[in-house]
């Protein structure tokens, strides 16, 4: 299957992030006490890191977040010197954009939300290290496009620069969607039917030796959070790896779905590329880091389909050393989702 990488993230393909100043907006966000979990489409407290949302203007908004130092999954990184890992900063600017679109936006928590395309850049890998305190995220949030049908709101698109104790350490544009919770149920009805009729057709046990069991190897501590089996040759000489739905994992599926999880499919990328990199450039996980994350949300993947993850292409900067990869993560040979990622060294 030949991959266009120009449509990974082509609504916001040719959008930048505005890197302006941060202006002081610490006296105006509190760090005292978590939001209501609601908000932010969470069922445990624990999964919750957003402490305030206030409004600074006409679609602008801040927000402050608590990063955990002991998480038993965002802080799973078995490296000497610590480091916060980067996707939870993906999952405090998720919890930004949902409760900003509950709470200024008006839309009821009962909607459901479609996230479709994301940019993320690390331009400060070293504001992640974890200190002795817990550190204080303060997120800028400009809603930056709306998407509207037959006159009523259906998606935004933010622009989001997250400051770790006062020092800008990330960059992220994002478009998201909604539907009524009707219309989904209508919408997914199908697809979870056919996913149903797939399983038992072709319904075997696999194999549990294939779960990868050195959970160093992609950059874990526990094998619980290993989400990948270990890798095989497919079609065309690529590397794929089957990944390990555990709908039982309590922050990956913090609720119960229908579908896949976002952060499944991304963690699914990273230690996919991460054991791609220690078998075929001798690099380990503590010698890089995603400095870079583009992603397309193509399609819902579903739960009961067998799902994989394929290093699609990988090429070395020449100037930079940083490393460039494609990956895709597919059901019954078809793309649910697309990634480039950009590896830099530590």
């Amino acid at each position: 299957m030949q991959i266009d990488t120009a449509s990974i993230c082509s609504k916001l393909k040719h959008l930048e992030t505005n890197m302006f100043a941060k202006k002081e907006y610490e006296s105006s966000c509190s760090y005292t006490t978590t939001v209501s979990k609601e908000l932010v489409h969470r069922a445990a407290v624990s999964e919750v890191f957003l402490t305030d949302v206030n409004k600074l203007g006409y679609e602008r908004f801040i927000t402050g977040a608590h990063l955990p130092r002991t998480h038993s999954y965002y802080n799973d990184i078995p490296s000497e010197e610590k480091y916060y890992d980067n996707i939870l900063l993906l999952e405090v600017c998720r919890q930004s954009s949902i409760i900003i679109t509950h709470h200024y936006y008006e839309i009821p928590l009962s909607a459901k939300f479609i996230f479709n395309e994301a940019k993320f850049t690390i331009n400060n890998f070293h504001a992640l290290r974890v200190k002795e305190t817990a550190s204080n995220v303060l997120t800028e949030v400009n809603v930056i496009s709306e998407d509207k049908r037959n006159n009523k709101l259906i998606g935004l698109t933010f622009e989001m620069k997250v400051y770790i104790d006062g020092l800008l350490c990330a960059t992220k544009l994002m478009d998201i969607t909604w539907l009524e919770a009707a219309l989904w149920k209508k919408i997914r009805r199908k697809p979870i039917k056919d996913a149903e009729a797939l399983y038992e057709k072709n319904s075997v046990d696999t194999p549990t030796t294939l779960k990868l069991e050195e959970s160093e190897l992609v950059g874990r501590g526990k094998s619980d959070n290993v989400v990948i089996y270990k890798p095989e040759k497919a079609e065309e000489d690529k590397t794929r790896f089957k990944i390990f739905v555990n709908e039982y994992h309590p922050a990956i599926f913090d609720h119960p779905l229908d579908h896949i999880p976002g952060m499944l499919i991304i963690e699914s990328f990273r230690q996919s590329s991460i054991k791609f990199l220690l078998d075929n450039y001798r690099l380990k996980h503590d010698d890089i880091y995603m400095k870079v994350i583009n992603i397309d949300f193509v399609k819902f993947a579903e739960l009961l389909i067998d799902t994989y993850c394929y290093i699609e292409n990988v090429c070395v900067d020449e100037r930079t050393n940083d490393i460039k990869m494609v990956l895709s993560v597919r059901q019954n040979n078809s793309i649910s989702a697309l990634v480039n990622i950009t590896y830099s060294g530590i």
